[in-house]
């Protein structure tokens, strides 16, 4: 995300509490990523491949889906298999749409954050 730092602090900042963490999961290992996940009670990022990862997030969790603009007009059931399984797992979400063509969220960031 071009953001991910404001974000990160804005998160940090709301959640003084929570270990707050930002991960790049292409980075890591299967192993490593699973992991991260089924540790992680909030998981935030941007729409994409990344978020698979949510599927081992324990029931109970959260996952915020950030959306670029434009893609819920163009792309209109982009990540509705995510949707299902994530209903499926009991793992709650929640969608976040972008609205400025102007600062489109991009990068493969995403942020974990436990209790």
């Amino acid at each position: 995300m071009l953001n991910a730092k404001s974000v990160l602090k804005s998160i940090k900042n709301t959640l003084k509490d929570a270990l707050v963490e930002e991960i790049f999961f292409e980075k890591l290992n299967l192993t490593t990523q699973i992991k991260y996940a089924s540790e992680c009670d909030v998981m935030v990022g941007v729409d994409g491949s990344g978020l698979f990862n949510a599927n081992f997030m324990r029931k109970g969790s959260f996952v915020v889906r950030i959306l670029p603009y434009g893609m819920d007009k163009y792309l209109p059931n982009k990540g509705f298999n995510f949707i299902r399984s994530w209903n499926a797992l009991g793992v709650h979400h929640r969608d976040l749409h972008t609205t400025n063509a102007r600062h489109p969220y991009t990068a493969s960031s995403h942020v974990c954050c436990e209790k």
